[in-house]
């Protein structure tokens, strides 16, 4: 909560050795926040994508107008764990509505890439990581971009 401040205009959040504690194959889901409490539970439009291990297949989905955001697959468990980054502008300094991207790795060896816009204009000031089933555990940075 409140990781996002008019002191800068973009982010970057590095998500380290992120796993579920009950699900393997749980989801990798992302929520914004503001007013320091209050989660954005609708208005998602992105898309992910992420090719296996062999380079053989690439899969797609997209989310229109979503509860969450769905930036990776696998979480994984405590000894094959997932990473990712998450570039993130248009919050914590007006109404606007967010982007962000990135890219991640999950328990399945798979290079992942996302894209979203949350279409609800609100001063974005945080944001919630989750598993679609059980709860997760890992370490997440938030670095503040300084523009020049």
């Amino acid at each position: 909560d409140k990781v996002f401040t008019s002191t800068y205009k973009t982010y970057l959040v590095v998500i380290e050795n992120i796993y579920s504690n009950t699900d393997v194959t749980a989801d990798a889901l992302v929520q914004m926040r503001y007013g320091g409490t209050t989660l954005t539970t609708a208005h998602y439009f992105g898309s992910l994508g992420w090719i296996s291990a062999s380079a053989t297949d690439i899969t797609l989905a997209g989310t229109n107008t979503g509860t969450s955001f769905k930036w990776g697959e696998a979480l994984g468990d405590s000894t094959y764990r997932m990473t990712g980054q998450f570039f993130i502008s248009r919050v914590g300094n007006t109404s606007e509505r967010c982007q962000f991207s990135g890219t991640s790795n999950d328990y399945n060896y798979r290079a992942g890439w996302f894209g979203c816009n949350v279409d609800s204009a609100q001063t974005y000031d945080g944001l919630r990581f989750t598993g679609s089933t059980g709860n997760i555990t890992g370490t997440i940075t938030t670095y503040g971009l300084a523009t020049s």
